[in-house]
């Protein structure tokens, strides 16, 4: 802990000391003239209450949310962004990634600071956007790219009677370096994250056990320009994982400082490679890439793992003002053979928009994901003495077919006013063959809806009204909701704002039928630019066979804008010249 302590300290220290330094070989003039501070963001305050509660709701009765974003810069070449959020809600407390937060991020030229809670991304296989309470630098120049951190990537969390995850308390840290200039795009990364195993005690909630886990990765990345526009692309990454580390070992070797030996060592390997070719308004391309199972780094929330595509994309402009584009994957997992079940699957997704005429304009698309499924049973495989015995009467097939059409029509656009009307319609059917067997589980959905805003500019009014309907077919059940939904918005005098809208549904589940009621109303109002003050009401009314539920929740806003400048400097400037 100490050594960690002395390296924050250090990195600090030497950011101070590089804007030290760098800051006398400022234009003397150009700071001389600069306003000495300005101050710039804003700070939001939110509540949340129940006024009549929903009793089958686990929600707190009333909680707060403080957030706000400061930006302070000095004599107009240092820059110190600083962000915070806070809430009392307790369902956040008792977590490994707290919501309660801050960051300040100084920056100077190409150079940026990084204190606090912040996330970095390097690689797809390495590190992804994970949040770490630390410190990070970053260096973005004109050829090279370097950026690095050390920080805490999960904080402890005891084992209880609560339920609540146990997490260990996570360090980690890595450095990202990249170069690119016209012809090439290169780069790598690597990453090393470790658990104190000496973070969380299990005594009396073994039950609750988790290993800690040691891991260290790296990626590289290539891109660059074969022919004219001809294009390669790729990443490779690795990454070695203590998944089961045994805690308290009394022997030490020296390649424990890369990863713990004792314990179950993992080693993954992944790769993706593309190739894409543009000519005027037409590019097409080929990939593929390959995750082994299990693949995983604890520099990231969720990797993909245990699959294999092949994709071919392509996109183009059509008569200047309709684009299409479109793909085609296959995709299998297994790579082990190691699954009773093999999942091969087909995706094709196809999609085009533009304008029919200047008033009219249009989107629509089309996916189809197909899936083959085959289950295979050991016993029966391994006691098969002919192709003929124990045949697969499990293996099947999926099919989801969906398509979207949307159209909007401009019925007028004028200085004062402008209407439109639109309309949208998805048809989804899905359906699973299974071999040797007649039945089939299929579904059908529909969903349409139309609706028509109009815009009074002069009164400074927006109101609309849609109607919505969605049907579901299944074996043994169908579902049909019809819904009307109303929305005004006007600035009613002034600086103050307010909008009502509601929305009525009507469903019915086979005989059982249900009634939902959603109204909402907010006020807003803006005093001197700098404070607004903001109200809103939501109630909700379900009515249905079982009785009725209501809810009824209050929010109160209050947002503080400024932008503060010391211009003490001027005033004395303006005398001098009068």
């Amino acid at each position: 802990m100490k050594l960690q302590k002395e390296k924050i300290g250090f990195l600090l220290l030497l950011v101070s000391v590089f804007v030290a330094t760098g800051s006398y070989s400022q234009n003397i003039e150009t700071i001389i003239k600069s306003d000495p501070i300005k101050m710039g963001g804003n700070i939001s305050l939110n509540t949340t209450s129940e006024l009549i509660e929903d009793s089958t709701l686990t929600t707190d009765r009333f909680y707060y949310y403080l957030s706000g974003g400061i930006n302070t810069q000095l004599f107009g070449f240092l820059s110190v962004p600083f962000t915070f959020a806070y809430t009392n809600n307790v369902l956040t407390k008792n977590l490994a990634l707290p919501y309660n937060r801050f960051s300040i991020a100084p920056n100077y030229k190409k150079f940026t600071a990084y204190m606090g809670f912040n996330s970095m991304s390097f690689g797809k296989y390495t590190l992804s956007g994970h949040d770490y309470l630390g410190a990070g630098a970053l260096y973005e120049g004109d050829v090279w790219h370097i950026e690095g951190f050390f920080g805490r990537m999960r904080k402890a969390v005891q084992p209880d009677s609560t339920n609540a995850e146990p997490s260990y308390k996570r360090m980690g840290g890595g450095v990202k370096i990249g170069y690119h200039n016209e012809n090439y795009d290169v780069g790598f990364d690597v990453i090393k994250v470790k658990d104190d195993s000496s973070s969380v005690s299990f005594l009396g909630y073994e039950n609750q056990y988790i290993a800690p886990k040691d891991n260290i990765a790296a990626s590289v990345r290539l891109k660059t320009t074969l022919w004219k526009k001809l294009t390669l692309s790729g990443e490779y990454g690795v990454s070695i994982l203590n998944r089961y580390m045994v805690q308290d070992t009394a022997t030490s070797r020296a390649s424990d400082v890369l990863i713990e030996t004792d314990g179950e060592d993992v080693c993954f390997q992944a790769f993706d490679v593309a190739l894409g070719y543009s000519f005027g308004d037409h590019s097409i391309g080929f990939g593929y890439s390959r995750i082994p199972p299990n693949y995983e780094t604890l520099g990231g929330y969720y990797f993909a793992e245990d699959e294999e595509t092949y994709t071919v994309n392509f996109s183009s402009l059509l008569f200047n003002h309709v684009s299409v584009s479109g793909d085609v994957g296959l995709r299998h997992d297994n790579l082990d053979n190691q699954k009773l079940t093999t999942d091969n699957s087909i995706a094709v997704n196809l999609a085009a928009s533009g304008n029919i005429t200047q008033k009219l304009n249009f989107n629509v698309s089309y996916n189809n994901n197909q899936q083959y499924l085959n289950l295979r049973n050991k016993y029966e495989e391994l006691m098969q003495t002919t192709e003929f015995e124990n045949l697969d009467t499990t293996e099947y097939s999926r099919l989801n077919n969906t398509t979207n059409l949307g159209l909007n029509y401009m019925l007028s656009n004028t200085e004062t006013a402008s209407n439109s009307i639109s309309a949208s319609f998805m048809y989804q059917t899905t359906s699973d063959h299974q071999r040797y067997d007649t039945t089939t589980a299929n579904s059908k959905i529909y969903n349409g809806n139309l609706g028509y805003c109009l815009s009074l500019i002069p009164q400074k009014m927006s109101a609309s009204v849609t109607f919505g309907y969605n049907r579901t077919e299944m074996q043994h059940q169908n579902t049909d909701m019809y819904t009307t939904s109303v929305s005004v918005n006007k600035t009613l005098f002034g600086q103050v704002s307010g909008s009502l809208s509601g929305t009525y549904a009507y469903t019915k589940v086979d005989s059982v039928k249900s009634n939902v009621v959603n109204g909402r109303m907010s006020l807003s109002y803006t005093l001197k630019q700098s404070h607004n003050f903001s109200l809103s009401l939501n109630y909700i009314n379900n009515s249905q066979a079982r009785g009725n539920r209501n809810r009824l929740t209050m929010n109160l806003g209050y947002t503080y804008s400024f932008d503060i400048i010391n211009r003490e400097k001027h005033r004395k400037d303006d005398e001098e010249q009068n």
